[in-house]
Parts: structure tokens; C-alpha cells; sequence
């Protein structure tokens, strides 16, 4: 029989990161702050009459919505008068806009050589790092920004993002609970906090929060999505459909929430459905580790070992440091009686998840002793 109860401490939680789970729900981005282009508030009997006018011509473009045009405007600006700092800001709005993130990162940080207490300059480029999944350097920036104003909301807000995103899970707690605390109608901190507490594990809490995001969102995926993941992860299986239901019906095109129904079919025994539900997620997201580890143990449920096998190899070359995958591809392989595939999970349990290659050990040999180290000690070709 397929053994499952090492996959559920990690695989059945359809994610393991931030990164992975905030993925592909739409309405999930950080709050920008106002990117809105900064007056010029120079006289122009201190800077150049022509740079300022660059500025201001600029800023007019901008109003239009032509950022290309309105780069170009802070670019002969700055050509004009390197140090005026509207120019610099301003510019790296523009490429922040047009998505063109290396001229943005350069323009912010002259900018904050200019004026290094100015917040908006370190916000702007907390932002472009973030946008480039930098997510370690949009920390430091965007913390920056939010001890400059720390009253700011939508600073603490972005800076609870860039946490969340770089797994420092406590820290986005705290970020994301001071938004909340100076602004409680904050839409995107409540969803946060939610997504925080669920992949902290913190099952009473996700709860709450997430039932606070989804009143002050009603049209949001983010809170329901994580309110099924919460629910899945205590094996009430019937509240985690429900709620992946209801992520599903607003973002029908969202993969990853169909793997979340998938697991909860999975635990609720109803492998057909489970298997529907990961096939639907296949066509939406092929490069899914998740969804062949699902499938990989629905067939496994269903004693369709090449199939389990099959799909659990598909998974590995997605995620191929996922010790759990491992794990059960080496009980499949032992259903299938072939050891010499199931002795390579082990050796690389053994240098990986030192619980797993124990698990895997007593399943492979019970209570003998056996010394496995002379066996294949080379992954299969």
C-alpha cells in the first residue's frame, strides 16, 4: 500500500513558499504607492530655467499616460542639471512604468544620492527590485522607506510583500499587522496576513484572517484560496473545497487552485475527481511540480504503479530537491518491486531528509539491520 503519511507533513499542502503560492492569484501584488511624478519645486533662479521646464514638460506627458515620451522629458532634465532630484525620481517612475527595470534601479539610486532621507526615492526602488524577484534586496530597500514614514501605510504594506516573498514569514506578519494597525481597511495587508498565518501554519489565526479579507474583498481569490489551504491542512477537507470553490469561480484559469482541490479530493479518498482536478490544473500550469506529485499519488492510491511512477518523476524534474517526492517515488518503486530505484531515493534521502531515509529504511527492511551503503550508490542513468 502507498504510504502517505510522511506526504502529508509537506506535499499535500499543495505549497511549500510564498513564492509558489501567491503565484498566478491574480490580485495579489503589492500596493504601489503613488508613482504619481513629483512637482518641481525648485526657483528657477537656483536651478536651470530649461531643466525645469524639461520637469515640468515631463510631468505633463506623464498626465497623458505617454511615460515613454515623459522619460525622455526627465532624461534632458537631468542632461541639463544632474542634481535635480525631481528629474532623477521622476525618471525612474518612467522606467518603473514602462517595466524597464535596470534604467529604474539606476535612476532611484542616483535620486537617493541626492536626497538619501527621502522615502519615495528608496520605495521606488524597493519596488523594481521586487518586481525582478529580488526579493532579499527589496527588503532592505523597502524597510528603508518605511522607517522614513513610518506612518505611511502603503510603505509597511509593501514591505510585509517583500518578506512574504522572501519566506521571512514573522517579519511580514509584523509588517503586515502594522498596516493594518494604521489603516484596518487596508484590502491587500488583510489578504496578506492571511496568506502569512496559512503558510506559517498557524491555523486559528489564517482563519481569522482570512475570514476578515474575504468581507472587506468579496471579489478577491487571494483570502479563499488560502482559507481552503488552511482547511486542507487540518483535514477538514469538505470546509477546504468550499473555499477553493469559491477561489475557483472567481480565477477559473487559476492553476494552482485546482491543485488545491485536487489534494482535498486526494485526502477525501475521490481519486477520479482528484485526478480531474489535476489534469484541468496541467493544461493551466504544465510546469507544475505539484500537480505530478498529486497525480503521482492518486494513481499510487489507485494501484496504478507505472502511472504513480510516471508522474512523480515528472514532478522531480520540476522540483527535483523535494525530498517528499522522493520519498514516495522509492515506496512506488517498491510496490513495483524494482529496490535498485528505490535504493537511489534512499541515498539521496540519506544526504537530504535524514527522518525521510529513516521512514524509507523501515519500510525497505522493518526492524533488520542491514548495512545499505553497499548498495548502488549512483543515481540511474
Amino acid at each position: 500500500v502507498f504510504v502517505s503519511a510522511s506526504y502529508a507533513q509537506q506535499t499535500e499542502q499543495p505549497l511549500t513558499s510564498a513564492k509558489d503560492s501567491f503565484s498566478g492569484v491574480q490580485d495579489s501584488e503589492v500596493i504601489e504607492p503613488d508613482l504619481k511624478p513629483l512637482a518641481i519645486d525648485e526657483r528657477p533662479d537656483q536651478r536651470s530655467i530649461a531643466a525645469v521646464m524639461a520637469v515640468k514638460e515631463g510631468n505633463s506627458l506623464w498626465q497623458k499616460e505617454k511615460f515613454r515620451h515623459a522619460a525622455t522629458s526627465y532624461q534632458q532634465a537631468i542632461d541639463l542639471d544632474a542634481e535635480l532630484y525631481a528629474a532623477q525620481y521622476n525618471l525612474g517612475a518612467a522606467h518603473l512604468r514602462l517595466q524597464q527595470y535596470s534604467d529604474a534601479v539606476d535612476a532611484f539610486k542616483t535620486a537617493i544620492s541626492l536626497k538619501p532621507g527621502c522615502a519615495q526615492a528608496w520605495q521606488g526602488l524597493g519596488l523594481t527590485q521586487y518586481y525582478q524577484r529580488q526579493y532579499q534586496l527589496a527588503v532592505e530597500a523597502l524597510k528603508t522607506a518605511q522607517q522614513l514614514a513610518p506612518t505611511d501605510a502603503r510603505f509597511s504594506n509593501n514591505l510585509g510583500f517583500a518578506y512574504l516573498f522572501a519566506d521571512n514569514l514573522n517579519d511580514a506578519i509584523a509588517a503586515f499587522r502594522t498596516t493594518l494597525e494604521l489603516d484596518p481597511g487596508f484590502i491587500t495587508a488583510n489578504s496578506g496576513l492571511c496568506g502569512a498565518y496559512a503558510l506559517s501554519s498557524r491555523p486559528n489565526e489564517a482563519i481569522a484572517a482570512c475570514e476578515i479579507a474575504i468581507k472587506t474583498s468579496a471579489a478577491s481569490a487571494v483570502p479563499k484560496y488560502f482559507l481552503g489551504y488552511t482547511y486542507l491542512d487540518l483535514d477538514e477537507t469538505q470546509k477546504s473545497i468550499a473555499a477553493f470553490e469559491q477561489a475557483r469561480r472567481l480565477e477559473p484559469r487559476t492553476g494552482r487552485i485546482w491543485v488545491g482541490l485536487g489534494f482535498a479530493y486526494l485526502k477525501e479518498k475521490k481519486y477520479d475527481r482528484a485526478l480531474h482536478h489535476f489534469e484541468r490544473a496541467k493544461e493551466l500550469d504544465p510546469k507544475s511540480a505539484d500537480v505530478f506529485a498529486g497525480m503521482g499519488a492518486a494513481y499510487a492510491q489507485m494501484k496504478k504503479f507505472d502511472l504513480a511512477e510516471a508522474a512523480l518523476r515528472e514532478a522531480l524534474t520540476r522540483d527535483p530537491d523535494n525530498p517528499v517526492n522522493h520519498f514516495n517515488l522509492a515506496i512506488v518503486c517498491l510496490q513495483r518491486r524494482d529496490r535498485e530505484c528505490a535504493m537511489t531515493q534512499y541515498n539521496y534521502l540519506k544526504l537530504n531528509s535524514d527522518q525521510l531515509a529513516k521512514s524509507l529504511f523501515t519500510k525497505m527492511y522493518g526492524d533488520k539491520v542491514v548495512d545499505v551503503t553497499a548498495f548502488g550508490n549512483k543515481p540511474r542513468p
